[in-house]
């Protein structure tokens, strides 16, 4: 051997043996082994003839390889069959990193012959070259002929490692610990076979065991830093290079400091339980990355991967912050620099462009995500949403059936089953999602999110009350869980809880502002405050003339906006005009009055004018009265009625009426209802009426519903010789099937056709039955809760007194906040 058996980790071999073995002989009381392995040592690292080669060896030593290598190689070449210049030639070359040089000389040796110090360096360049395969298999064999040598084992433990042997590494790291518990060496190979497999726990546990034993070993400080960062404790590996200066070159000081960014950040997710300080840490995240990238720009050299980071990791900090509008602002802008963008920050991105009411952008970027990361859960749940606002409920469905058989046995196993519940209620099937939902229900009653859509399912099925006692019970729980107080203040409105309401929806709008759902209460409690207009016009024209050829009926309410919560004062106007054969008769009508709203009890008193030849007071008392979900009670009185005949108050006659009635409306798909009217006409004439009918949903898509409607009328008349229509008896039975299109849908403006196709028979004493029938084709659009116009066309064929009458019209109606 030659002189470069004094490299490093030869020498720490031998003084390690030399300790084992002057133990063993004070144990044995001799010292002739001692004396035959020094002489053994002396042989093998006998100095060189050659004072050239002594010359490189010691420059080898001295790190000065561009020095000993020229030396070396000029040697090799002048005595290749030398085996100690060989040796030294390829261990020299591994020293300096020339490891595939060095290995190109392994190819002239026999492994079996060579000494420990040249088969340590050979398998070191083997492992660096990642011959891992080659570099185990020296390893193994150097273990093989030199049992006592630590330094093998750690290099063996190090190429499995990096082989990805990490079973097979970690059987060896504990076998080397118990067999070695003190001994640093071991403890670092340990730790880099725990952090190979990604326990930087254990890692870090044997840093600092190695800095129990040596305190300043600075390398141990250096790694126990690094670890303390790959476990996600920056701030503290920070400290601790702050503490020991130069461990840590530029870089990866800023890579600390970016991780502790970007863990600020994290933590700002979660918000503060005070509503106020709940974007404290999302600030503070953005201020340190602002100043990483600051800092990186001016103090880094080629820093442009830190300054990348920081913009790239502002993207969640902004969507955090719910500033949507920069959130895409930064994206554009690193789009346009072609920066490629992390899964996370693209689902940042689509956060940003759903919140901005953009969901194809927005599944875009879901969908580029979730190609990254195709069990990444949050990201498949906001495609999910994207899909919903996009009107395709088709994929939705698709990707939440999807989503619970994919999570049937993991972690988000309720939230994919919540979820698919959901789609079934944003497609429209109510009854479907209320189904799934229960079963939730009853698995985890206290799960808060559970509480809240069956709240919501509830509320949307018409059943305010039976939602309430679910969101109370959720707030009983956390009062200040968002999604319930967000329910149970919208539930306020449907409960005509108005007081109630406003004070929940205000604080909800001081604490969450920018919150979508908070900012469509807001709307609607707007909407609820301001003036509202209601019109309504229909014009006929008949074949006949029993109730006019040519009619016109107009209705215009204005409310005021609400006095108390509770009232709203309103004036109204009224005219309804036709033509009969003995003339044209003209009605018109203005009126004043006042509405209430409660939660058991909505009314309405009206006192009106008429002019109609002369001029005639009337009034009208109405009232609804709601004692629980299903049922309801209406009433009405009305002297001067607007359900007077035209024709009759063209003769002179009025009528005064009053009705009552009973409704059940089991759900959204079904109702019942059944009224029975009298009217007292100033002819002496009695109208006794019954109506009734029921309605059922038969079939609910996501952008279709058709509903069958029976309906059924019969009247008595006490008097038979009156000029306007008055039947002694009659009766009326209607069967409709009602179509309704959604055509377009986006946010808050939606546009609906709809066309009715009726059938039925009318019968009247002493002229038979004869068949009825009726068209109607309309339009509707909406837009928020401020505006809704409807208008269409309607035909018509019905029978008076055996004689058939065709009927053309028009119509419209207009609702309007203002």
């Amino acid at each position: 051997m030659g002189d470069v058996s004094g490299s490093p980790g030869g020498f720490r071999q031998r003084v390690v043996c030399m300790r084992r073995l002057f133990a063993g002989c004070r144990r044995v009381g001799s010292l002739f082994l001692v004396a035959l392995w020094l002489l053994s040592f002396s042989a093998e690292g006998a100095s060189p003839a050659d004072p050239r080669h002594r010359q490189a060896v010691e420059a080898a030593r001295r790190g000065d390889h561009a020095a000993a290598l020229p030396l070396l190689d000029e040697l090799h070449r002048n005595n290749p069959a030398d085996p100690s210049l060989l040796y030294d030639y390829l261990v020299v070359l591994a020293w300096a990193g020339e490891d595939a040089r060095a290995l190109a000389l392994l190819e002239q040796v026999d492994p079996q012959q060579i000494p420990l110090y040249v088969l340590e360096a050979a398998a070191k360049s083997l492992r660096q070259q990642k011959l891992f395969d080659k570099a185990e298999s020296l390893y193994r064999l150097g273990i093989g002929r030199f049992g006592t040598a630590l330094s093998l084992r750690e290099g063996l433990l190090y190429t499995l490692v990096d082989a990805g042997k990490h079973e097979e590494a970690a059987n060896l790291a504990k076998s080397l610990g118990q067999i070695y518990p003190g001994h640093a060496g071991i403890q670092y190979a340990i730790a880099y076979a725990a952090e190979g497999r990604g326990d930087y726990v254990t890692a870090l546990q044997c840093y600092q065991r190695i800095l129990g034993w040596q305190p300043g070993a600075r390398q141990a400080q250096r790694l126990e830093i690094l670890a303390l960062a790959a476990i996600g404790e920056p701030f503290m590996a920070d400290d601790l290079a702050s503490q020991h200066p130069g461990l840590l070159n530029a870089a990866e000081r800023h890579r600390l400091r970016a991780d502790q960014a970007a863990l600020v950040a994290r933590w700002g997710r979660y918000g503060s339980e005070l509503p106020g300080q709940r974007f404290a840490e999302t600030d503070r995240a953005l201020n340190l990355l602002n100043a990483n990238e600051q800092a990186a720009r001016a103090d880094l050299p080629g820093g442009e991967a830190f300054v990348q980071r920081a913009r790239i990791d502002r993207l969640v900090a902004l969507r955090d912050r719910v500033e949507m509008a920069r959130v895409v602002e930064e994206y554009r802008l690193l789009q346009a620099e072609g920066v490629e963008l992390p899964p996370y920050a693209l689902q940042a991105v689509a956060d940003a462009f759903l919140y901005l009411e953009e969901p194809v952008r927005a599944a875009d970027l879901y969908r580029r995500a979730l190609e990254h990361q195709p069990d990444n859960f949050e990201a498949a749940q906001g495609l999910f949403y994207a899909y919903i606002e996009q009107e395709d409920f088709e994929r939705a469905l698709e990707l939440g059936e999807a989503l619970r058989a994919q999570q049937a046995a993991g972690p988000k196993r309720l939230e994919a089953e919540l979820l698919a519940a959901l789609g079934q209620i944003f497609a429209g099937d109510l009854a479907e999602g209320e189904s799934r939902l229960i079963p939730l229900y009853r698995r985890a009653p206290a799960n808060l999110d559970i509480l809240g859509e069956t709240g919501g399912v509830y509320g949307a099925r018409g059943w305010p009350r039976r939602a309430e006692e679910t969101y109370r019970m959720g707030l009983a729980l956390d009062p200040a869980y968002l999604p319930l107080r967000i329910g149970y203040a919208e539930n306020r409105l449907d409960l005509q809880e108005f007081e109630q309401a406003g004070g929940l929806i205000g604080n909800l709008g001081d604490e969450y502002p920018e919150h979508k759902a908070v900012q469509r209460l807001q709307r609607l409690w707007q909407a609820h405050n301001m003036r509202e207009l209601q019109v309504s016009v229909a014009a006929g024209w008949s074949s006949g003339s029993t109730f006019g050829s040519h009619d016109l009926s107009l209705a215009a309410t204005l409310f005021s906006a609400p006095v108390h919560a509770r009232y709203r004062g309103f004036a109204a106007t009224y005219l309804d005009q036709a033509s009969f054969p003995e003339g044209h008769k003209t009605l018109q009508r203005f009126g004043a009055g006042i509405e209430y709203r409660h939660r058991h009890v909505q009314g309405t008193a009206e006192m009106t004018w008429n002019v109609s030849g002369g001029q005639k007071m009337g009034g009208r008392l109405a009232a609804v009265w709601m004692p629980d979900d299903i049922w309801s009670f209406p009433a009405e009185i009305e002297l001067f009625s607007r359900d007077t005949p035209l024709r009759a108050l063209k003769h002179g006659i009025r009528a005064d009426s009053a009705s009552l009635g009973a409704h059940y409306r089991r759900d959204e798909l079904r109702r019942y209802w059944l009224h029975a009217g009298f009217m007292d006409f100033s002819d002496g004439n009695f109208r006794y009426s019954l109506l009734g009918g029921v309605e059922q949903g038969l079939i609910v898509r996501p952008h279709y519903r058709l509903d069958g409607l029976l309906e059924f009328y019969t009247s008595a008349n006490s008097e038979h010789d009156a000029p306007y229509f008055n039947p002694r008896r009659d009766a009326d039975i209607t069967l409709t099937l009602a179509n309704d299109w959604l055509l377009y849908r986006d946010y808050r403006f939606s546009f609906h056709n709809r066309l009715a196709v009726s059938v039925g028979g009318y019968w009247q004493q002493d002229f038979g039955i004869d068949p009825t029938a009726a068209l109607r084709y309309e339009h509707v659009w909406e837009y928020s809760p401020r505006f809704f116009l409807l208008y269409g066309v309607s035909l018509a064929r019905h029978s008076y007194d055996g004689d058939g009458e065709n009927q053309l019209g028009c119509h419209l109606e207009l609702n309007w906040r203002f």
